[in-house]
């Protein structure tokens, strides 16, 4: 995902895209974004446009050399000369450019050696004409015209750099036949409007190109925004906030893989809330809906954070991951959970265990191994749990599983 390579992108939200997309097509002649976001576009273009961009060069290079063969039937007394600017200016400037189309990975740099090599290759056709002299040297201004369809629709350059590569060839054209070639008023005239209307309509081309790439560009951005929205509310417990059952699942999986090649501790907290049934019998779902959300507060206050996964694993059941931590300092971090949910001094009347709402928790930790299964740490866990649960509630009990390291 586009904003996963470019950390500054998370400053747009899914709404202000959504904002500059529509803003974008409404007005046809924008051809930019505020930044970072034209810079992860550079990005995204060359992406999209690299195998384009080196098969254009590729290609073009061996078109354009091979147009030799035209010079010599020609005009064979020139040849010479004209093979000068074709294989001893262009040539070597069009190899380069093409090798480095495969070491240059930034945007911009792709796009100057791209213009520099049809510049290049426009002024060598113009030299050419130059060479040639008088009305023969309109033959070449179909030469000079392919360079500028090249340039604009089929080399993949962005418009700025196209229109820049027009204005100098155009530029040259008009005024080497203007001081040096002389061809007539009427024939620079007629040739100078050929390639001004093959300039405008390949150009048009290039910038409706670049204006559909660019909102493909935002539309894969609001995508890729609606798919990691869309996973993230899959993975989080719609109520609480904390992770679901299926998130924990997952990290539990991966945490025993990790931890089996580090040789480290896992430990698992599997907290259930007292008489929690008789909370919502005597005061409704809507206040144990609320209950729920604090007591899921309250364990997130006391972990870790990001490295400790916080899931709700049943109605009134969550459960705590703690990778590398030991059988201790997870039971003190068991003992500060319970401690913190006393601290919210939610009131329940139906309760056994005292006179405000609180937690019972199993706590259970192991090394993980290729020989041993997470279904064993969660069972163990439970095991602790239903300990806690037999000796009142309200407290924490611990199960050791193979704790030795092996």
């Amino acid at each position: 995902m586009e904003e996963e390579r470019n950390p500054q992108l998370v400053r747009y939200s899914w709404q202000s895209l959504e904002l500059l997309a529509s803003e974008f097509k409404r007005k046809p002649f924008r051809l930019s974004f505020p930044k970072p976001l034209e810079d992860t576009f550079g990005e995204y273009y060359v992406r999209k446009y690299i195998g384009k961009f080196r098969t254009a060069i590729v290609l073009g290079v061996i078109l354009y050399s091979l147009f030799g063969l035209i010079d010599w039937l020609t005009f064979p007394h020139l040849k010479e000369e004209l093979w000068l600017f074709r294989f001893g200016i262009f040539l070597p400037v069009g190899i380069v450019s093409a090798v480095l189309s495969f070491l240059i990975t930034k945007e911009k740099e792709l796009q100057w050696a791209q213009t520099l090599s049809v510049v290049v290759g426009g002024l060598c056709i113009v030299g050419m004409m130059a060479v040639i002299g008088g009305k023969e040297s309109v033959l070449y201004v179909t030469g000079l015209l392919l360079v500028v369809i090249y340039t604009n629709a089929l080399s993949a350059i962005r418009f700025r750099y196209a229109l820049l590569a027009s204005f100098i060839i155009l530029l040259s054209y008009f005024l080497t036949d203007l001081l040096y070639i002389k061809c007539g008023t009427e024939t620079l005239i007629l040739e100078s409007a050929y390639l001004l209307t093959g300039n405008i309509i390949s150009l048009t081309v290039n910038y409706f190109l670049e204006r559909h790439t660019r909102i493909d560009f935002l539309n894969s951005l609001i995508l890729s925004y609606e798919k990691k929205q869309f996973e993230k509310l899959s993975y989080i417990d719609p109520l609480t906030g904390v992770a679901n059952r299926r998130k924990f699942e997952e990290n539990l999986q991966r945490e025993w893989f990790r931890l089996t090649r580090l040789n480290s501790p896992l430990s698992l907290l599997v907290i259930d809330i007292d008489f929690f049934k008789s909370f919502n019998d005597t005061l409704g779902h809507p206040e144990g809906d609320r209950a729920l959300i604090k007591v899921a507060g309250a364990i997130s206050a006391s972990v870790r954070g990001s490295t400790d996964t916080i899931a709700r694993y049943g109605g009134e059941e969550f459960v705590v991951l703690l990778p590398e931590t030991d059988l201790e300092q997870a039971k003190r971090t068991a003992e500060r959970i319970r401690t913190t949910v006393m601290g919210l001094r939610i009131r329940h009347p139906a309760s056994e265990a005292g006179e405000f709402l609180s937690v019972s928790i199993g706590v259970a930790s192991v090394f993980p191994s290729k020989d041993k299964s997470p279904k064993e740490l969660i069972q163990v866990a439970d095991q602790a749990l239903y300990r806690a649960k037999e000796k009142g509630r309200n407290r924490v009990e611990i199960v050791k599983l193979s704790y030795d390291q092996s």
